[in-house]
C-alpha cells in the first residue's frame, strides 16, 4: 500500500473554452453541420497545441479540460510558475 495515495497532490486546472459558443452554434442553426465542424477544428487545434506535463482530462462540448502534477522535487531557483511546464 502506498502511504501517499491519500495525500493531496498539487495539480494545475486548466479550461481552454470556446468563446461565444452558443452563441455561434444558435446563430449557424441552419448550418449546423458546417458549425460543429469548425468548433471541432478549433478543439483539435487546442489539443495540438497541449505539451507535457500537460494531460487532457475530459472534452466536453467547446471545453478542453486539461491538468499538470506538479513536480514533487522542483529545482531550486526556478520561479514557480515555470515549474508547471
Amino acid at each position: 500500500m502506498n502511504p501517499d495515495a491519500d495525500t493531496p497532490e498539487p495539480v494545475l486546472l486548466i479550461i481552454a473554452d470556446i468563446s461565444g459558443y452558443t452563441r455561434y452554434m444558435t446563430a449557424n442553426a441552419k448550418t449546423l453541420g458546417h458549425s460543429q465542424t469548425i468548433i471541432t477544428e478549433l478543439v483539435k487545434a487546442i489539443i495540438r497545441q497541449i505539451e507535457l506535463p500537460m494531460e487532457v482530462a475530459k472534452l466536453e462540448g467547446d471545453a478542453v479540460f486539461l491538468f499538470c502534477r506538479k513536480p514533487a522535487d522542483p529545482q531550486p531557483g526556478r520561479e514557480l510558475k515555470n515549474h508547471w511546464r
